[in-house]
């Protein structure tokens, strides 16, 4: 995920095109407006509130949308313009590699995910507040013309596979601590049973059913990060034990 604020979208357009290029065409464009104000004040950015941030964020889609696919290419807004901008080469996606949008946000980022995206990285929820929210993006995509269908969802969270209990709950709580230690502003709204309940913890039949249930709300891509890293044991319990009832 690449935050708007950080780069010029022009600059971001003509980097992106380039990587699915040489790629063969296999970028996945994860794009988000934003949302750690001490990176922005430890590097100098200036920080907007989030109705601007989310302004910004959709004015430089469409310019980047407009350089990917157009040329020579102009657009003035309210915060960005290229005038006659050239883009070479065009990305090999047509008509551009698959937009994917950050955020949780149920009367902004949603709405733009309904405008704008091709996939939603959801972030961190359980099954429960994950399906509220797949309701809320279903009626934004009525309320612009889109289908809800049209875009993927994914579930962005912490995995650790293993038969052992003990071990299920060490991993769980050190990483917990990790994240408590550092202040963290997302983790530190959740309790510690919300955030239990939004990572996919346990043996491995308990592992089938969590992601079954994100798969029932609504769910059709996963990107897990594996508590024990750089261990591969939990990845390997997860591939062999999990990952097949979802082929």
């Amino acid at each position: 995920m690449l935050c708007n604020s950080y780069r010029n979208p022009a600059l971001t357009a003509k980097m992106a095109a380039s990587l699915d290029f040489i790629s063969g065409g296999r970028l996945e464009f994860g794009y988000g407006a934003g949302w750690k104000k001490d990176e922005y004040m430890a590097y100098g950015f200036p920080w907007h509130d989030t109705p601007v941030r989310a302004e910004q964020m959709a004015e430089a889609i469409r310019l980047m949308k407009g350089m990917w696919t157009e040329e020579p290419f102009s657009f003035r807004g309210k915060y960005y313009a290229v005038k006659d901008a050239v883009c070479n080469p065009k990305p090999l996606q047509k008509p551009h590699p698959p937009i994917w949008i950050g955020g949780g946000g149920e009367k902004i980022m949603l709405r733009l995910v309904a405008g704008y995206a091709d996939g939603w990285n959801s972030g961190l929820y359980s099954p429960e507040v994950l399906k509220r929210k797949m309701e809320v993006l279903r009626a934004h995509c009525e309320d612009v013309g889109r289908s809800f269908g049209a875009i993927e969802k994914s579930w962005h969270g912490h995995v650790y596979v293993s038969p052992s209990e003990e071990k299920n709950s060490r991993f769980f709580n050190a990483w917990v601590e990790t994240f408590r230690l550092r202040r963290d502003p997302w983790l530190g709204r959740m309790s510690k049973e919300e955030l239990r309940r939004s990572c996919v913890i346990g043996a491995p039949e308990e592992c089938i059913q969590k992601v079954q249930e994100y798969v029932d709300v609504g769910v059709t891509h996963f990107m897990t990060f594996f508590l024990d890293f750089p261990s591969l044991e939990s990845m390997k319990l997860f591939a062999d034990k999990v990952m097949p009832h979802f082929r």
